[in-house]
């Protein structure tokens, strides 16, 4: 799975959900993101995760991401993003030869999980 946020101008944008863009750009009933500190670490409980099956399918939304943020000029750049964003990649590995042996199927322990987060500045 993977998880795609824009900071922009003190909003939390998801790239993958417009009604976010909508609210930064001033919309008056906007969907509004939020962080949440939890005993298990800070999360953004509204934000999308959008299913990923393959590095094709992980490159593509990437490069959705890229035409969704937001861009405005400034003095020094004239399509400068302004923004931030943080991708995350949740990551699960599973150990082959439980697949082939039903009776562990079922079990999570050969099963690995994991989250990487890359950050755009």
């Amino acid at each position: 799975r993977m998880s795609a946020i824009e900071i922009y101008n003190e909003n939390l944008i998801d790239l993958f959900h417009k009604s976010t863009y909508n609210q930064a750009m001033g919309d008056q009933n906007p969907a509004k993101l939020v962080i949440v500190d939890l005993p298990s670490g800070v999360a953004v409980p509204a934000l999308f995760l959008i299913p990923i099956d393959n590095e094709d399918d992980a490159y593509n939304l990437l490069l959705e991401t890229f035409q969704n943020r937001i861009e405005a000029e400034h003095q020094l750049n004239r399509r400068s993003s302004r923004s931030h964003v943080i991708y995350t990649y949740y990551l699960t590995m599973t150990n082959s030869s439980s697949l082939s042996n039903k009776s562990n199927h079922t079990n999570n322990n050969n099963n690995n999980s994991n989250k990487k987060s890359l950050t755009a500045l």
